[in-house]
């Protein structure tokens, strides 16, 4: 008896569970390679100090001395986690003078590289959105020779890699206005290249979520399911002229509900759109994602064409090459799920011009905005263990009776 009221107690207490620890890395295993715009190699005639450096002009005489450095770590153990931080660490050595200075970017890369057989372009593809600046080459007076630290937040970019390992190619480092400078970084030693990761180990899954809601709102107040080119799911403007058929000119509203999402928290979000078809084939004005402020729906209470929004960014342009637009709307969403912002959805316009555009309403090419999650799993306290000891040893006590 006293034996099963010992394993009932262990039993209470095992069921308590403590929250994921944070976990820390330091990653000191990578590769580098710098590319000068005129598409020679920069070691040639653009560099200074050591071969990790950036470089600018302040005009277009000398493209092979305009050089960027592109930096990618091995970030093997962080697959599958939540990053809580991410900073990549540089140590700057040099300044080209002591006259200029500017500000310096980092950014993801969005394509592949290596530094032997394809090696990055001066102009390499990089995430839109990304493309931060995190400081200056240091005072104008500075230099040539200083010792500057740099600690600059990659956490975001760092947590794309963490879902998709294959997504890892890396960071560039520009500088991020055109003048007379340069900054030179160790490459090698105690003060070469790191990334410090913070991480959260967990479960990570994707889900695709549909409208709830969709609708069009007219200039005139009208609905724009009359005209010809009119669906649920369609923008037009006639170059920003409200009188000219106010009918014809129309926004589209959009809504989800993430109520399905549950207590799991969001890592990731992006709003993807499919284009059906065009108006025409010679306007080609920005499409604008805004994030609409007033409560809405599409039976006695819809939207208005100048419903109070806020401004997102750019999904993409009307006649873009591809026909999927997308836009990265995390900070939002994370937002709308726990609360602190109200969930009214998205307004999507078009900037002024003679033109329409339709999306597909529903289907395999019907609007999504794909959510990826992340749900800790909690680790077991000191109960739990004991649990474990108390049932061993219970089965062997039995065992030897």
């Amino acid at each position: 008896m006293m034996r099963q009221s010992l394993f009932v107690a262990l039993l209470v207490a095992a069921f308590t569970f403590s929250a994921s620890r944070v976990d820390a890395i330091t990653f000191d295993s990578f590769v580098f390679q710098t590319a000068a715009d005129n598409g020679e190699s920069p070691a040639v005639s653009g560099q200074f100090n050591g071969p990790l450096y950036v470089r600018e002009r302040a005009n277009e005489n000398n493209p092979e001395l305009e050089v960027r450095a592109f930096l990618q770590f091995n970030t093997f153990g962080i697959t599958g986690t939540k990053i809580e931080s991410a900073t990549l660490n540089l140590h700057q050595n040099h300044k080209l003078n002591n006259v200029n200075s500017a500000n310096m970017s980092v950014a993801q890369v969005a394509t592949a590289w290596d530094p032997v057989t394809t090696k990055p372009t001066f102009n390499q593809a990089i995430v839109a959105g990304t493309d931060t600046v995190f400081g200056n080459n240091g005072p104008a007076s500075a230099g040539p020779a200083v010792s500057i630290d740099h600690a600059i937040d990659v956490t975001s970019i760092v947590q794309d890699w963490a879902i998709d390992p294959s997504s890892n190619h890396g960071v560039r480092l520009a500088f991020a206005q055109n003048a007379f400078v340069g900054a030179a970084f160790d490459s090698v030693g105690p003060n070469a290249p790191t990334l410090e990761v913070e991480f959260t180990k967990g479960l990570i899954s994707q889900v695709d979520l549909t409208p709830a809601q969709v609708t069009t709102a007219a200039r005139n107040g009208d609905s724009p399911d009359n005209d010809p080119f009119g669906t649920s799911l369609s923008i037009r403007e006639r170059n920003g002229d409200p009188g000219n058929a106010p009918q014809n000119q129309y926004r589209a509203f959009m809504q989800f509900d993430l109520d399905s999402l549950g207590d799991a928290e969001v890592l990731d979000a992006q709003l993807v759109l499919t284009r059906e078809s065009t108006i025409n084939t010679i306007n080609n004005p920005n499409i604008l994602l805004d994030q609409v402020l007033d409560d809405w729906n599409t039976t006695n209470d819809k939207p208005t064409y100048d419903q109070s929004s806020l401004q997102l960014g750019i999904l993409g342009t009307a006649l873009q090459a591809g026909d999927e637009f997308s836009l990265d709307v995390t900070a939002l969403v994370q937002a709308w799920k726990d609360g602190s912002i109200d969930n009214n959805g998205f307004r999507i316009r078009m900037a002024d011009a003679f033109q329409a555009l339709s999306f597909f309403e529903s289907g395999a090419n019907g609007p999504r905005l794909e959510v990826t999650l992340f749900q800790q799993v909690p680790e077991p306290t000191t109960g739990m263990l004991a649990l474990i000891a108390a049932g061993t040893l219970l089965r062997r006590r039995r065992s030897a009776a």
